[in-house]
């Protein structure tokens, strides 16, 4: 891994040179840029190159690594874009599971009531939030559009079997909830898919009008009967 990274930084040097005079006390390596020194007054550095430059390792001071910026401000600063395959947070790499795995480590253990700390945000060029998901696992953002497979107007075709409310009923009283809606225990155990949660609220809010409709029909009927008597 060590000789990869060297030979990454020798071979994107673009513009990189400078003395073969080791660097200052506690400084910090820059690719296409310069040094930046630091104190505190002592730190061993490795040359790069005899032509290029050194980076500095071990303590008091910690390494820095400028990649197109002569002044990083983190261990490693890209002024740039960056291509990776995988990318582990505060995870170690060889237990992270998927593309992208990210771990909240706080220095000190949270109260069972918190406020909430964000731990990823994405904002637009305004500086305005477009995205943010916190410590308590809530997500914020403007808008989440879901792609369906299908939507609930199967409910007004002719040939859509609507249940009869006194079913309805009984169901209710045997299981404790509406057909074809999952229960608590169901929820509680294994979530929602908002997806398929906003498909059948809907399925069941066009049921609900086809039994208004039907129940209308039935007191005009009703009206007619007493109006005739």
């Amino acid at each position: 891994m060590k000789k990869v990274l060297f030979t990454i930084l020798l071979v994107g040097v673009t513009s990189f040179s400078y003395s073969q005079t080791p660097p200052p006390p506690c400084t910090m390596a820059a690719i296409g840029g310069g040094f930046l020194p630091m104190t505190p007054s002592w730190q061993t550095s490795t040359p790069l190159n005899s032509s290029w430059g050194y980076m500095t390792i071990g303590n008091p001071c910690s390494a820095r690594v400028g990649i197109n910026t002569d002044a990083p401000r983190t261990p490693l600063d890209v002024n740039g874009s960056v291509f990776a395959k995988r990318l582990a947070l505060d995870v170690e790499p060889t237990s992270m599971v998927g593309i992208f795995h990210m771990k909240y480590s706080p220095s000190t253990p949270p109260l069972p009531i918190s406020p909430p700390v964000t731990l990823f945000r994405i904002d637009d060029h305004e500086g305005k939030q477009l995205m943010n998901l916190d410590n308590h696992g809530l997500l914020r953002s403007r808008e989440i559009i879901i792609d369906a497979l299908t939507w609930p107007d199967y409910v007004f075709r002719p040939e859509y079997d609507l249940m009869p409310l006194e079913e309805v009923e009984e169901y209710i009283e045997e299981n404790g909830h509406l057909p074809n809606v999952p229960s608590e225990e169901e929820v509680l155990e294994n979530g929602q898919s908002l997806g398929k949660m906003n498909e059948i609220l809907l399925e069941k809010i066009e049921e609900l009008t086809l039994y208004m409709i039907e129940q209308q029909k039935q007191i005009e009927e009703l009206k007619k009967q007493i109006q005739n008597q």
